[in-house]
């Protein structure tokens, strides 16, 4: 995961109304894949095993009250660390070379948010939810209410 650089602030973001260069880029695969080995962010991002979706600015900014959440969600890390098996994998750039990313998922359906390994947080699913392809949106939505 790349943790260099600065970590973009939502809010702030948003209050200076800064979204010029704002994307967000998510790479996916069937939460039902089977893979060889568990996959790092960089594995899904690598091409062999991802479809890909990018969002810029103007749309993003239809999502502004929804972004200001993140801001505020509880990073609780987790008690005990585990490998990283990424099915989504999602980062937020601007011109400024700061960064937010989330990769899903490791044990007990934990996330790797900025490259710390926290307990689940629905807003980072809420986040993404408009954007995904109906059958991804679909298996995750079933995956998160189990």
């Amino acid at each position: 995961m790349r943790t260099e650089g600065s970590i973009i602030n939502f809010s702030q973001l948003i209050e200076h109304e800064s979204w010029d260069g704002l994307s967000l880029t998510i790479f996916y695969m069937s939460l039902y894949s089977l893979t060889p080995h568990p996959l790092s962010s960089e594995n899904l991002a690598s091409r062999r095993y991802e479809d890909r979706i990018i969002i810029g600015d103007v749309t993003l900014m239809e999502y502004a009250d929804l972004l200001k959440e993140i801001d505020s969600a509880s990073l609780t890390p987790v008690e005990e660390e585990s490998r990283m098996d990424a099915r989504i994998y999602y980062v937020f750039e601007n011109k400024y070379g700061e960064t937010f990313e989330v990769a899903m998922w490791g044990r007990n359906d934990s996330m790797f948010v900025n490259g710390n390994q926290v307990e689940e947080e629905s807003i980072f699913y809420d986040v993404i939810m408009p954007f995904l392809p109906e059958n991804i949106a679909e298996e995750l939505q079933a995956f998160v209410m189990r």
